[in-house]
């Protein structure tokens, strides 16, 4: 009987353990190739994409909300790299947005997801772009929580692009 029960005991364990694990999200920062004109021009821009969370995580339903040329970036190659990233905690059919930084003299500088249960910001550091002389002054991206919804203000130090 006591056999009986520390089996049981360890089976109750066992499964608790593997269901209440969370599973990690995975995201990879898009490093998306630019045209050399771009990389020494002047500009500055923002890409923003929104996707929903589809099952298992997965991003579905990309759409560029960025208004920009498809020259820069195009929608092709933004749907290969978040077509990757898995985010298996939150709920299915939530919808999030992207936004990746791109600094004139830096290079990506930032990534921000944000949604009604994330709000995560990475920004990259170090010298990233040879003809860069860390001169430039960078932008800030401030997210504020208002209610459910959310709001970008870009302040801007250098010519922008949208």
């Amino acid at each position: 009987m006591k056999i009986v029960f520390s089996i049981l005991i360890l089976m109750l364990f066992t499964i608790l353990n593997i269901y209440g694990q969370k599973k990690a999200t995975e995201i990879t920062f898009c490093q998306f190739p630019l045209s050399q004109n771009l990389k020494e021009g002047n500009v500055s821009f923002t890409l923003r994409y929104r996707f929903k969370v589809g099952e298992g995580g997965k991003p579905v339903q990309l759409v560029d909300l960025s208004k920009l040329p498809a020259s820069y970036v195009s929608k092709e190659q933004a749907e290969k790299c978040i077509s990757n990233w898995r985010f298996p905690d939150l709920t299915p059919d939530l919808s999030l947005v992207a936004f990746f930084r791109w600094e004139h003299g830096k290079g990506w500088t930032k990534l921000s997801i944000i949604g009604k249960e994330v709000n995560q910001t990475i920004e990259l550091s170090g010298e990233r772009c040879p003809y860069s002389n860390g001169e430039i002054g960078s932008a800030n991206i401030e997210i504020e929580t208002i209610g459910l919804s959310k709001i970008v203000e870009h302040k801007k130090s250098n010519k922008e692009v949208f």
